[in-house]
């Protein structure tokens, strides 16, 4: 696996979750994902108020697993940001929607049901109207 693939593979996985999270809350944090340096943090989240903190990321070349993995780290990082406040809204629920893979595909789904209930990279206008598509 090369890392220029794998770069790749999270560039798109950024832009995907990233749309989610500025097209259905007020966040607009940094989110800096580099596999420049293959022994340092990967993962670097910034909201804009001086603060940040990363993570490692596991390698994969596999746009939709990458992006359930930094799903995964923004949803924490929101919700944190959002004195945990639920993002993205489980249809229905009070809990938040979970990223998940399914058929090849990111997807949000509930985490009681895994019923899916848009695929990520597909939000905006809040939380109506969701489909898997």
């Amino acid at each position: 696996m090369e890392l220029e693939e794998v770069q790749l593979a999270y560039d798109g996985a950024v832009r995907r979750v990233m749309s989610d999270l500025t097209g259905t809350t007020d966040l607009r944090p940094e989110v800096v994902v580099d596999f420049t340096d293959p022994g340092d943090l990967q993962y670097w989240y910034r909201p804009g108020d001086g603060r940040s903190h990363g993570s490692s990321l596991m390698l994969d070349d596999d746009e939709e697993a990458a992006t359930v993995r930094l799903a995964d780290l923004i949803q924490d990082d929101a919700l944190e940001e959002q004195w945990g406040a639920a993002w993205p809204i489980c249809t229905g629920h009070s809990h938040p929607a979970q990223p998940a893979l399914q058929e090849g595909r990111a997807v949000w789904v509930c985490p009681h049901s895994q019923r899916p209930l848009a695929a990520v990279g597909t939000l905006s206008g809040g939380c109506r109207g969701w489909r898997v598509g």
